[in-house]
């Protein structure tokens, strides 16, 4: 893996001002995971990220938002089977899909459309993937924060302090964005992002991939315990597959009329990989 990368992260706010262009907070942390810029502003957002690529960077893009649907499984008499996506998201205060997930969801498809249109009026092309293993031979990796019950900043007791040692850090919102983009660092990196290393946390998330190709759909999660152990198990979920939110915010901006010709968004996207990070608070 090119060692030269950044990390950005968007919330995806359920608020209703959420479509406004300066009220989606996202923020950027370097390769050691030091906090390097936040913002609001879409716009901006996609020329960080534009100037970051034309100077050879590679670029991890995550939302806080839902980026895979699961599909139930219908039996011959009609009848739906379907868990959750991972274990973790059915446990405790987790359970989103019909309730605080949907409006971020359908929230994802005009921000990432905004999104990826500014981003090809910085660089005329750019590849991505949601495949980890991909990400060596595409521009940008592609991932879903997950940031809800235990796993919102503001679950931690330590809360006050993520704005109390970085003024940067302002909102809500920014703070779930830096959750995310630490939870991916983390895993990337093997180590802490420098402001995390002072908060306690139970434990970290990864779903690293979904088969889509078989009835009962394994989902392989790490965490990490609070001393950095790493806990591996393996949870069988039962839907039918996936749709990748990714897939159809990229189909909607390349079929785009007014867009250049050369200009698209090539994606790589391995249908087995669903990359889903977040740390949870006790």
């Amino acid at each position: 893996m090119n060692h030269n990368y950044v990390i950005y992260a968007l919330d995806i706010s359920i608020s209703s001002e959420a479509l406004k262009p300066r009220n989606t907070a996202w923020v950027k942390l370097n390769v050691t995971g030091e906090l390097e810029e936040v913002g609001y502003n879409i716009a901006e957002l996609a020329q960080s990220i534009g100037m970051d690529l034309q100077r050879g960077i590679k670029v991890a893009l995550g939302f806080e938002a839902p980026m895979w649907i699961p599909l139930p499984l219908i039996s011959e008499d009609q009848r739906f089977k379907m868990t959750g996506r991972f274990h973790n998201e059915l446990i405790r205060n987790s359970i989103r899909w019909f309730e605080g997930g949907a409006a971020p969801l359908v929230k994802t498809l005009p921000i990432g459309y905004m999104l990826f249109k500014e981003l090809l009026n910085v660089r005329m092309e750019v590849s991505a993937t949601c495949s980890i293993e991909d990400w060596s031979r595409a521009d940008m990796f592609l991932f879903e924060g997950f940031a809800t019950g235990e796993y919102k900043g503001k679950a931690s007791k330590e809360f006050h302090l993520f704005k109390e040692m970085n003024g940067k850090l302002s909102s809500d919102d920014l703070v779930d964005a830096y959750l995310i983009a630490s939870a991916f660092h983390q895993r990337l990196s093997g180590s802490y992002a420098p402001l995390l290393r002072t908060i306690s946390w139970a434990h970290h998330l990864e779903v690293t991939s979904s088969r889509t190709d078989s009835e009962e759909v394994k989902v392989t999660a790490w965490n990490r315990d609070a001393t950095g152990n790493v806990l591996t198990s393996v949870d069988t979920m039962t839907h039918g597959g996936f749709i990748s939110v990714w897939d159809l915010i990229v189909e909607r901006v390349n079929s785009e009329r007014t867009l250049k010709p050369s200009s698209t968004i090539r994606l790589l996207t391995s249908h087995e990989a669903c990359p889903v990070y977040g740390f949870m608070f006790e």
